[in-house]
């Protein structure tokens, strides 16, 4: 037996933003407060207590007691970091330093223009943390006492400079950093498993497949999502499609259009309508081996990188539909083996996944960078210490951030090869030539 609760939706209006017992204790109008309650004594016990008349006070206690957990998570880290470093050295040599404590030294020391030269914390550079690590070194008990004298002094005179003056710690302070951030080798932990999504959701219809291994397929997408000439041109029932960019002509794109289909829509009730495009798909066959459906691959495991035998490199993307399958050779950490592999008849020069690090020389001088992410027929790359939404980045004209993309010809030529980080930002290349 189903049992449940119904809201009117009059009742629902009435009450707006206010609890149960605001809005209806009175019994107002034709509402019955006590057969109200009669009704949720019936409801699970976390929904029953809002008809509570203290439901408002309970609900924001218990706001503030979550806001509090949050804003106590750091400060949680901390003590908890503090009883593991008590084990290894004295208690009276551990202190604890606050985020706001390590901004405003990093700013009175200037120490944000490392990195940028807006004078703001560059959060898009992974070596901030370095420079936050920086200043919490140099944060000694002297130091600590000085900006507690200062903050008194500012609470009392209303002061609006905390520290209107902080010396540099020794001299050549700056070029010193500038020198050190220059070294860092920032790492980043590769991910060689094949694990993940091996196709999306989508099934498609395989029409044909050239050659070259790309297949036309036809799949159907709602009606209000073909918000442009192109994707309309896409439809395959001519008679539809004709009718459609008739009833769209001369709109712009995207609300535009949109809004003539929604209206297309609910005049002819079509939602959905199939299309046709050309995709490189995961056939999937029946015992036949008589294709039925596809499916297009949801993400790359890697890009393997080989030498034809006129020496010459390519290279192809292998999907993580692919990596899963009996026949694909596994990862091989071992660096001799790795590079004598040869995979369908080829010689493997190396196997990249997202966040490896490759090597490559230009003008003599070595440039490491990482492998963001794997496309057909090219590899987007970023230098070690980009961090930050990477995309967006490279899209933004105000950004000066651009991916590195190449081709395995142009890497050969840039003498790439595949380097080894530690955690600690030691560099094993094998290839490096001083």
């Amino acid at each position: 037996m189903f049992r449940g609760s119904l809201s009117i939706r009059s009742a629902n209006a009435f009450k707006r933003n206010q609890t149960p017992a605001e809005a209806f204790s009175h019994s107002p109008g034709n509402y019955d407060w006590q057969a109200m309650l009669a009704r949720a004594q019936s409801l699970p016990a976390n929904k029953r207590r809002k008809f509570a008349a203290d439901a408002m006070d309970r609900y924001n206690n218990e706001e503030r007691d979550f806001l509090a957990r949050q804003l106590t998570d750091t400060a949680y880290l901390a003590r908890i970091a503090r009883q593991y470093l008590e084990v290894i050295c004295p208690r009276n040599q551990i202190w604890n330093n606050s985020g706001q404590l390590t901004a405003l030294l990093r700013n009175k020391w200037g120490l944000n223009r490392q990195l940028s030269d807006s004078g703001i914390k560059n959060r898009d550079d992974h070596r901030h943390h370095a420079i936050d690590a920086l200043v919490i070194a140099l944060t000694d008990r002297p130091l600590l006492q000085k900006v507690a004298t200062a903050s008194a002094r500012a609470d009392h005179e209303q002061l609006d400079q905390l520290i209107d003056h902080m010396p540099e710690p020794w001299n050549s302070f700056h070029a010193t950093v500038a020198q050190a951030v220059s070294r860092i080798v920032v790492s980043h932990k590769p991910d060689h498993g094949p694990e993940g999504a091996l196709h999306n959701d989508t099934a498609y219809g395989v029409v044909d497949t050239d050659a070259k291994g790309v297949s036309t397929v036809r799949h159907r997408v709602p009606l209000d999502s073909l918000d442009s000439e192109d994707k309309l041109a896409a439809i395959v029932d001519p008679l539809l499609r004709s009718q459609l960019q008739l009833a769209t002509r001369g709109a712009d794109k995207g609300k535009a259009i949109k809004a003539l289909l929604e209206a297309y829509s609910k005049a002819a009730g079509v939602r959905r309508v199939r299309v046709e495009e050309r995709l490189r798909v995961i056939a999937i066959k029946d015992r036949t081996d008589k294709i039925y459906k596809a499916y297009k691959g949801d993400g790359n495991y890697c890009y393997e990188i080989y030498r034809l035998d006129n020496g010459k490199w390519d290279g192809e993307v292998i999907t993580s539909f692919e990596a899963n399958q009996r026949n694909y050779k596994a990862f091989r950490k071992d660096v001799e083996e790795f590079q004598k592999q040869s995979i369908r008849g080829r010689s493997l020069v190396m196997r990249l996944s997202t966040n490896d690090t490759i090597a490559i020389d230009e003008n003599g001088v070595r440039r490491l960078l990482r492998v963001v992410k794997l496309g057909e027929g090219q590899i987007a790359l970023a230098d070690l210490h980009e961090a930050g939404a990477l995309k967006e980045r490279h899209n933004d004209p105000k950004d000066h951030f651009r991916y590195v993309l190449k081709s395995p010809a142009p890497l050969q030529k840039l003498e790439a090869r595949q380097v080894w980080i530690t955690p600690l930002g030691y560099v094993h290349d094998p290839g490096f030539k001083p």
